[in-house]
């Protein structure tokens, strides 16, 4: 799992936005970031099957906030809604 050792991670308009400090200027990354509550309510999986993904398929590999919180990016929420629908059709990960 990646972390944010160099990074910061703040609320800003409500999101979690990455922000990065490179000599001397404040960078910030287009990526909004989203606890796991959020994405489960988007995607209608619970909390315990993405971990279950994360760890059994590697499905997603979320960043960590300094407290160790999972954040999702907007392409980890697509990949979970995707894998979702492929396995309500019956298909296995």
């Amino acid at each position: 799992m990646s972390t944010l050792p160099e990074k910061k991670v703040r609320y800003l308009n409500g999101m979690l936005t990455i922000m990065v400090l490179e000599s001397n200027f404040l960078i910030m990354d287009n990526k909004s970031l989203y606890p796991i509550r959020y994405v489960s309510q988007r995607t209608g999986l619970t909390p315990h099957v993405i971990g279950a993904w994360e760890k059994r398929y590697q499905a997603v590999v979320p960043h960590r906030s300094s407290k160790n919180r999972r954040l999702y990016c907007e392409d980890d929420d697509q990949r979970l809604q995707l894998l979702k629908k492929i396995t309500n059709t019956g298909q296995s990960i």
